[in-house]
């Protein structure tokens, strides 16, 4: 299933034959913060996937693709407050696992796509995402995307025997509304051809 698309990527659900890939950027130190542990061993990994596809939990994952049928990446989001009788608040996360697609904008592409996707989908009046503040790669990113960076979140994640702060960014509906980073001609879009 395609989730959505940009001007250089296809957004689509996980295949059997991406899970090795994306299990090894997770394990990754160089692609992650150094000393972040592996939650899962790939056993449990596959096991995770054939339950549900990565659709079905809490959180939806997806992988990029790129035009070549290169995989580079994934994206997830998920409601925060699972349903509740609240405004919808939605979190995205991504990562881009491919070492040579870094620093080409494809988050941004990928990330500007998701938030569009969400609000146009669902009843979302916030979308939210964090990143550790040493990565300025993914706050541009967000940044781009017209995301506001909400504040510094104090010794958040514990990476070794080192808690990290992390940056808080978020994009309201009525913000997405006016937007010019949503506009049809944005330059993450698929133009039709």
């Amino acid at each position: 299933m395609i989730f959505c698309r940009t001007r250089r990527t296809v957004v689509r659900s996980f295949e059997e034959k991406d899970l090795e890939t994306v299990y090894e950027w997770i394990r990754s130190p160089q692609i992650l913060a150094p000393g972040a542990p592996a939650r899962y061993s790939m056993e449990q990994y596959r096991e995770m996937f054939a339950r549900d596809g990565f659709q079905k939990g809490v959180r939806k994952r997806y992988v990029i693709e790129l035009e070549t049928g290169a995989i580079v990446g994934e994206v997830s989001h998920f409601d925060f407050f699972q349903g509740a009788a609240v405004p919808a608040v939605y979190e995205i996360g991504i990562l881009i696992g491919e070492m040579s697609a870094r620093g080409k904008g494809i988050a941004t592409e990928v990330q500007c796509a998701l938030v569009d996707t969400l609000f146009t989908a669902t009843d979302a009046n916030r979308i939210q995402a964090f990143t550790h503040v040493e990565n300025p790669a993914e706050q541009r990113a967000l940044e781009k995307c017209d995301m506001t960076r909400e504040g510094r979140l104090r010794q958040m994640v514990r990476v070794d025997d080192t808690f990290r702060d992390w940056f808080a960014y978020s994009i309201l509906r009525r913000e997405w509304e006016k937007s010019p980073a949503y506009l049809p001609t944005a330059p993450w879009r698929k133009q039709a051809e």
